[in-house]
């Protein structure tokens, strides 16, 4: 009995041991791991550090090794018709070899026509250049000449092309068309016509004082145009409140409403498709084929365009396009 009271104590001595041992193990194992923790994450910050300051180190050395360092251009003046563009050109270069001498050269992207126009010589490394463009699109390469070399390298692209159209905004949408009893078909829709905000467009300042005196659409289904809409006078289609065409109207057509001579910029209704166009046309032609061109003039007699209600229409320098 003794001796089985004895080999007790011994076994829950044993245990008591092994248990402290245990304790003492796994508290230095927890302890072992928060420390290779905390050496693993003084490790990745000192390389995210050594990491970032090395890119800032390699980026500052392709900065100053590059040849041009800055450029930018601005457009400070259009002709009335937009036909011809003032523009400075900005250049800050890194350096210069001996004598080198700088050009321009003015790539019609349209045409294929080269104009080189020199830089006037410069004390500092920063240059100002006066272009006089027309209404086409550009490449513009800064040109260095010099003893040992010649370089060339794109400085911009520039187009003006349809500058004009990034003047005014033309918006709108075809809602619906639905049957009628007659076999004549109702289109339902809205126009906008508003000028853009300067945050959209940084050249807005020189064009504040667009008045539009003129507003038209032609209803066209495919190639063919059904009818003709007079927005300025009210005729070619029935007038109604925005609001009974559509619900889901966009924020930005009330906000950048342009200066007009007309009472309204933003036009709703319908336009009522004959049975005889209807009879002429397949059922599927309606949804994919009917959108309206819509036309405004402004008092000097510029002309702004774009499509209104279809997704496979477009308008390329002035010409309806069918995108498939």
């Amino acid at each position: 009995m003794k001796n089985n009271i004895r080999v007790s104590l011994l076994i829950v001595v044993l245990l008591v041991v092994s248990i402290s041992i245990n304790f003492t193990l796994f508290s230095e194992v927890k302890m072992l791991k928060q420390t290779v923790y905390n050496v693993k994450n003084e490790l990745v910050h000192s390389m995210n550090s050594y990491s970032s300051n090395f890119n800032s180190v390699l980026n500052n050395l392709k900065k100053t090794s590059m040849w041009i360092n800055k450029r930018n251009y601005v457009i400070e003046s259009v002709s009335d018709d937009f036909k011809q563009y003032t523009i400075k050109q900005s250049i800050a270069l890194n350096q210069l070899k001996k004598n080198e001498q700088l050009s321009i050269n003015v790539i019609d992207l349209n045409t294929g026509l080269q104009t080189n126009i020199e830089v006037p010589k410069n004390k500092s490394l920063t240059y100002d250049i006066d272009l006089k463009l027309a209404d086409s699109d550009y490449q513009l390469n800064l040109v260095g000449v010099s003893e040992d070399i010649t370089r060339n390298e794109e400085i911009n692209r520039i187009y003006l092309s349809n500058f004009k159209n990034r003047v005014v905004r033309i918006d709108g949408d075809i809602v619906s068309i639905t049957s009628q009893k007659d076999g004549s078909m109702s289109l339902d829709f809205y126009v906008a016509v508003f000028g853009k905000s300067k945050e959209d467009f940084k050249e807005m300042h020189l064009f504040e004082n667009i008045l539009i005196t003129e507003i038209t659409a032609e209803v066209r289904i495919g190639d063919t145009v059904i009818g003709e809409i007079d927005f300025t006078s009210g005729s070619g289609y029935e007038s109604k409140p925005i609001d009974k065409i559509t619900n889901s109207i966009p924020e930005y057509v009330y906000e950048h409403k342009v200066h007009s001579s007309s009472k309204e910029s933003i036009y709703s209704g319908t336009f009522t498709i004959s049975k005889k166009d209807v009879d002429n046309l397949r059922s599927d032609e309606f949804f994919e084929e009917t959108y309206l061109v819509v036309k405004a003039k402004d008092i000097k007699g510029n002309e702004y365009m774009d499509i209104v209600g279809s997704v496979f229409y477009t308008i390329e320098n002035g010409k309806i396009i069918k995108l498939r």
